[in-house]
């Protein structure tokens, strides 16, 4: 089966000329048939995307790769589903909009070696349905989830030259190779790219 969105896609530009609100609930429905949606009056940026990156593949919320980016930015922001699942819808949903496979390729590479991060935990108490019962009388104040649930990514201290020529590296083995999405995010996990 092939993904596919449902519902109209408006946004508006924000004043800071960075981010986008969205003005009507944006769905996608993954290959798998399980819908990932964004409600409306969500406020995102693509920056997901690897700044080192946009010289290569372009800005993040430019192009056919733009409503993938908008799930994904959301779902990173969320972190109702898991980093990888995640990660993954972002590659579907720009094949579903016409991104050719390589830029997919691409794309993908650099948020599962440069994108967010956390522990499956985080997903499994985020989806805690919530009115429950409990009171919790608390002692000290809670620690920021920022605190205890990021991991780090392959790529997350690399300098902007390093993406960039992370870009590179990985945009020719992609054409010279019919790489598979496995060897992508093996390629990713790894720290550095060999010369």
């Amino acid at each position: 089966m092939a993904g596919r969105f449902e519902g109209e896609f408006l946004v508006t530009l924000l004043d800071d000329g960075r981010n986008i609100r969205l003005e009507s609930d944006l769905f996608y429905v993954d290959p798998n048939d399980v819908r990932w949606g964004v409600p409306k009056g969500a406020v995102v940026d693509g920056a997901s995307i690897p700044r080192g990156f946009w010289s290569t593949v372009g800005g993040p919320l430019e192009g056919k790769y733009r409503n993938a980016s908008i799930i994904h930015d959301w779902f990173c922001d969320k972190r109702t589903r898991t980093w990888q699942a995640t990660h993954r819808v972002f590659y579907d949903a720009m094949r579903t909009s016409g991104v050719s496979g390589a830029r997919a390729k691409l794309l993908y590479y650099a948020v599962w070696w440069g994108g967010p991060r956390w522990e499956e935990r985080v997903s499994l108490n985020t989806n805690l349905p919530a009115g429950n019962d409990f009171s919790f009388k608390r002692v000290t104040p809670p620690v920021p989830v920022t605190e205890i649930v990021a991991l780090p990514s392959p790529g997350a201290d690399a300098t902007l030259a390093e993406r960039k020529t992370a870009a590179k590296q990985v945009r020719a083995m992609i054409k010279a190779q019919d790489l598979s999405l496995d060897d992508i995010e093996g390629l990713a996990d790894q720290r550095k790219l060999s010369a």
